[in-house]
C-alpha cells in the first residue's frame, strides 16, 4: 500500500499572503474553471457574510486571447472550504494532507 500524499504537496497552491484564486484551483484539481466559480458562488450564497470576507471577484486577461474574464481571489479558509467539496483523486489527497499535518496550532 502507497503512503499517502505528502502534506508539502498543496503548500504551492497559497501564496505568502494566504491567498490564492480560483483559476490555480481549477488547475490543480483538474477541474473547469467555470465550475470552480459556481462552487465558490455558491459558498457566497449559502453565507454572504462569510463570503465577501473570503472570496473577492476580479477580472484577468487570457494571455492566448486576450478576453478579460472574472476569476475569485481567496483566502486559505475560502480555499479550504471550497477544496472539501470536491471529490475526485487530487481532492482526497488534499483531505488526507490536512490529517497528515496534525491539529491546528492555534493561538490560546
Amino acid at each position: 500500500m502507497n503512503m499517502p500524499v505528502n502534506p508539502r504537496d498543496f503548500n504551492d497552491l497559497v501564496n505568502e499572503n494566504l491567498r490564492t484564486n480560483s483559476r490555480i484551483i481549477a488547475e490543480a484539481f483538474e477541474k473547469e474553471h467555470r465550475n470552480v466559480m459556481r462552487d465558490i458562488r455558491a459558498l457566497v450564497d449559502a453565507n454572504p457574510d462569510w463570503g465577501m470576507l473570503n472570496f473577492e471577484q476580479t477580472p484577468y486577461v487570457d494571455a492566448q486571447n486576450g478576453q478579460t474574464y472574472q476569476m475569485y481571489e481567496m483566502t486559505r479558509d475560502g480555499y479550504s472550504m471550497l477544496v472539501m467539496g470536491f471529490t475526485g483523486k487530487k481532492a482526497m489527497d488534499w483531505k488526507i494532507s490536512l490529517r497528515l499535518s496534525g491539529p491546528c496550532k492555534c493561538a490560546s
